[in-house]
């Protein structure tokens, strides 16, 4: 019974290719009709870490071209223009706010979609996740758990996306579909806009807004987001480099390999150099080994270390000021070696006596003063901020992971924990990971 077991967990830890999914052979047989042509051997496959992603058929290598996609199977907003709800757009001319980028393609989504099966986008729509793991998804009670950086990120996310659905709503609240006689008011429900919404903010793809038509639409910022059926089906690695962008020579917006794929294995693309904060908010995922990994730290968290190691900050305010002016405040974290250089200078310019600016300026560019810190104060205040981020990690973990009776918790869905509470589970053991790893370091610093 035990071998059995064993067996049998590790087929099904095997990549499975699913090459005849329904939806996969509806999508590709729909393109090639409309002028997609495959230029490397791929397949849809279910990878035992991944999840959904495609496989190389054969050997691919540096330099050729994974995919290439028609111009026209990009929904751009010169799409939307040229669709139904598009219409219904460039009448709103009185708005008060121009629309974002990302409200449109959403709202073109939801639209299409009512439209079923008569869609001529159905085949992409089908193609398309029914949920997802991005924080977008929770109730701000729960986000309220997680440490104070993701808190502040996500909750402006949600409030961002909430602007929008109740921006199109006058927008359109005269709007009426002539495929189905309905008001735009009973299609444009929240929980179809904020799945719409997930769409666009976690496969959408860059594109220079110069290979975007110019349309009557009132944007309020730049033009350079596209939705590419087939091409949204790379799964991310940050060990990997390619070329992305549009071919004029072709019209096609391709992505080319700057290094060799062996047969059988998955096929990645770079999403950009994301932390694994950055890849949950936006994307949903993380990964188990980021080279960009790195845990925020806030200008107002180091004023509240100094505080809780009784450690006064000498001319504060105007030291603030003079660290906002060089940009000092920003890149502020820590990763697994260490604080960052401008962390490690705005404590040093905190610390430091005297009320000096060439002092301070000498350590903005050099690191260092003639002006003498104390060493023990400096040591004090790097393992104060080690202790607080400890904490705040620990504090979301039992909020969230504490016990409780998971049948009458919201945390949970249907007896599993819900998908984006598992993920945050995930990061937070991330993100201790880069604690540990950068108290080593700071240790073997001091010996």
């Amino acid at each position: 019974m035990g071998r059995t077991f064993r067996l049998r967990k590790r087929k099904s830890r095997k990549n499975v290719v699913l090459s005849s999914d329904p939806s996969f052979v509806n999508l590709t047989q729909w393109m090639s009709k409309r002028g997609w042509k495959q230029t490397t051997s791929l397949c849809l496959a279910k990878f035992k870490d991944t999840g959904r992603g495609l496989m190389a058929r054969c050997n691919i290598e540096q330099g050729d071209v994974l995919v290439s996609i028609p111009r026209s199977l990009l929904i751009t907003t010169a799409t939307v223009v040229e669709s139904p709800v598009g219409c219904a757009f460039s009448r709103v001319t009185l708005t008060p706010n121009n629309f974002l980028c990302q409200e449109i393609l959403a709202c073109f989504l939801l639209w299409e979609k009512h439209l079923g099966n008569t869609s001529i986008w159905a085949n992409y729509l089908e193609t398309l996740p029914k949920s997802f793991s991005i924080p977008h998804c929770l109730d701000k009670s729960h986000i309220n758990s997680f440490p104070w950086f993701l808190q502040e990120q996500a909750l402006n996310s949600i409030e961002l996306v909430q602007s929008c659905f109740m921006h199109l709503i006058p927008s359109f609240k005269d709007y009426v579909c002539n495929h189905c006689q309905l008001s735009a008011l009973d299609i444009f429900v929240w929980d179809d806009f904020l799945w719409a919404w997930c769409c666009v903010n976690t496969r959408a793809v860059f594109i220079d807004p110069e290979n975007v038509p110019s349309h009557p639409i009132p944007l309020r910022d730049r033009n350079c987001l596209a939705l590419a059926p087939y091409l949204d089906m790379f799964n991310h690695s940050d060990a990997v480099e390619v070329k992305v962008g549009l071919n004029k020579n072709n019209n096609c917006y391709e992505i080319v390999t700057l290094q060799p794929v062996k047969k059988f294995n998955e096929v990645f693309i770079n999403y950009g150099p994301h932390s694994n904060t950055k890849l949950f908010l936006e994307y949903g995922f993380v990964l188990p080994r980021n080279v960009h990994d790195t845990i925020p730290i806030d200008f107002n968290q180091l004023k509240e270390v100094f505080s809780e190691t009784g450690i006064t900050i000498p001319n504060e305010y105007d030291k603030r000021k003079f660290c906002e002016r060089h940009g000092l405040i920003t890149q502020l974290y820590l990763s697994k070696g260490g604080l960052s250089w401008n962390c490690l200078t705005v404590l040093k310019i905190l610390l430091c006596c005297s009320n000096n600016h060439k002092y301070w300026q000498e350590i903005s560019f050099k690191g260092e003063s003639s002006e003498k810190i104390c060493d023990n104060s400096f040591k004090i205040v790097k393992e104060g901020i080690f202790r607080k981020i400890s904490k705040d990690l620990l504090k979301s973990h039992n909020l969230i992971f504490g016990e409780c009776s998971h049948s009458c918790c919201t945390f949970w869905q249907e007896g599993k924990r819900h998908p984006t509470v598992e993920m945050c589970r995930v990061l937070i053991h991330r993100l201790k990971s880069i604690l540990t790893s950068a108290s080593l370091v700071d240790d073997c610093g001091q010996t």
